[in-house]
C-alpha cells in the first residue's frame, strides 16, 4: 500500500517579468532624476529594474544600450585600411591588391 503526500501548490510570481524599458519610461525617469525627485519610485512603477535606472541615471542618455554587434576594441579593420580598399577593383572589376 502506497500513501501519496499531498503537494502545496507553486506561488504565483509576486513580481511581473522584467522587459526592456520603452524610451518614454526611460525618459520618464530621467527627468524625474534630474529634477531631483523620487526617481527610484518612478523605476518601480514602471517596471524597470534598479540597475537600468542607475546605469541610466549615471550616463544621463536615455536611449537603450547596445545589443550585439561587434565591439570596437575587437575589430581590427582601420581607416586606412578602409581609404586603400577604394581603389582596389579599378583594372577591370579585378581585386588589385598592392601589398609591399
Amino acid at each position: 500500500m502506497t500513501t501519496t503526500v499531498p503537494q502545496e501548490p507553486t506561488r504565483p510570481p509576486t513580481s511581473s517579468p522584467r522587459r526592456l524599458a520603452t524610451a518614454e519610461e526611460r525618459q520618464r525617469v530621467l527627468t524625474v532624476y534630474e529634477r531631483g525627485d523620487d526617481w527610484l519610485t518612478v523605476t518601480r512603477y514602471n517596471n524597470m529594474s534598479r540597475a537600468a535606472a542607475y546605469q541610466l541615471c549615471k550616463t544621463g542618455d536615455p536611449s537603450p544600450p547596445a545589443r550585439g554587434g561587434a565591439r570596437a576594441s575587437v575589430v581590427k579593420c582601420t581607416e586606412e585600411m578602409v581609404t586603400s580598399c577604394g581603389g582596389c577593383t579599378e583594372d577591370g572589376g579585378h581585386a588589385v591588391w598592392d601589398i609591399g
